[in-house]
């Protein structure tokens, strides 16, 4: 098991972790680059703010996807919709950002929705989505996958061209798995219920299953994402994600070799379970007999003084966090402060960074 020290690389003003992969291929994982995108501010005019300013939709999701309960009545419905329609283009106006940024050829983008469904590309080109057609946006520039936490991509042949697998992410982790041999390559997302799912481990499979791929030749990354001290669940969702990964016996196994691979607190009274997202995969793919694992080192959260990667016990203040996080941007809208589903105020900082951006380009 290898700890990767990131690298940090800049292009055009956008600044990225990279890590050691296979001759051939790239992983880059986006930072919160502050005012390199100011102009994603610019489409939250007077008007959007006079629409929501003082408002109390008591939901702290977005509108466009709970309209029928947001008090819009008092303006046009097509307003409040080119706003929801707004912030929803700020994730893909971010990838095309890094997109420009770092060159990322013959982008096919992962549809996420914490399924263990797969999608399988042979010779850069054909694609096998389990009967689930892709979406072209040739605007911008790319391929949307539905509903999927995995890709998968055949061995490499003289025809291909560069091919780049990206996702977003914030806090889950997002996993290149290359075989070192072939060149054919995976990518897994693995947050809580991806995790639960065996995502990581089920992209070896599949590598394996239609490629004929050696785990021993396989080199995968787990890059940044959030640990188990800024990432505490309730018991429910403890349960919820145990029961997921095999049940608490299958837990067991990987205590037995990770016996911090869980934490415990309190809050209010209530139990609250860390999550080790790297133990649990790097239990997995070990025990799918992967020959190279290497594991980032950054938190993505950097919400908790038991953090590791807070120094001095001080939790940075937001703008100076290096990456976006669900986990600290919890009772937030997109570019909107929540607090118990009330509207407090209108924030345009998360708006002119781009969000984070995991990409992994086979050249």
């Amino acid at each position: 098991m290898i700890e990767a020290l990131p690298t940090t690389i800049e292009r055009d003003g956008l600044t990225a972790q990279t890590a050691e992969l296979p001759e051939g291929f790239e992983v880059i994982y986006t930072q919160r680059n502050e005012g390199v995108t100011p102009a994603l501010a610019g489409q939250f005019d007077s008007r959007a703010d006079e629409i929501y300013t003082g408002l109390d939709p008591k939901t702290v999701f977005f509108p466009q996807a709970n309209m029928s309960r947001f008090p819009y009545s008092e303006y046009p419905r097509d307003e409040v919709e080119a706003v929801g329609n707004a912030l929803n283009m700020h994730g893909a106006q971010s990838l095309e950002v890094a997109r420009k940024a770092f060159a990322l050829e013959n982008l096919k983008w992962l549809g996420l929705a914490s399924k263990a469904d797969y999608v399988v590309m042979y010779n850069s080109e054909e694609i096998d989505a389990g009967g689930r057609d892709p979406i072209y946006n040739d605007e911008r520039n790319f391929v949307r996958f539905p509903a999927t936490d995995i890709a998968v991509v055949g061995p490499k042949s003289d025809e291909d061209s560069s091919l780049t697998l990206a996702m977003g992410v914030a806090d889950c982790l997002a996993i290149p798995i290359v075989d070192t041999t072939t060149e054919a390559f995976g990518y897994a997302h693995a947050g809580r219920p991806g995790t639960g799912l065996r995502t990581s481990q089920r992209t070896v499979e599949v590598l394996r299953e239609r490629f004929g791929t050696n785990p021993r030749n396989i080199v995968a990354h787990l890059g940044e994402g959030v640990c188990k001290a800024c990432y505490m669940v309730n018991e429910e969702t403890y349960d919820a994600f145990a029961t997921d990964f095999g049940g608490k016996a299958e837990v067991g196994k990987v205590l037995n070799q990770y016996p911090q691979a869980l934490a415990f607190d309190r809050l209010n009274g209530e139990l609250q379970i860390g999550i080790d997202l790297y133990a649990f995969n790097k239990y997995m793919l070990a025990d799918s007999g992967v020959g190279e694992i290497s594991v980032a080192v950054n938190c993505t959260a950097r919400n908790s003084t038991s953090c590791v990667s807070v120094k001095n016990g001080e939790v940075p203040s937001e703008t100076k966090q290096q990456f976006y996080s669900h986990e600290r941007a919890k009772g937030k809208i997109v570019g909107w402060l929540a607090k118990n589903g009330n509207l407090l105020e209108f924030n345009t900082y998360d708006l002119t960074t781009p969000r984070n951006l995991a990409a992994l380009t086979r050249r």
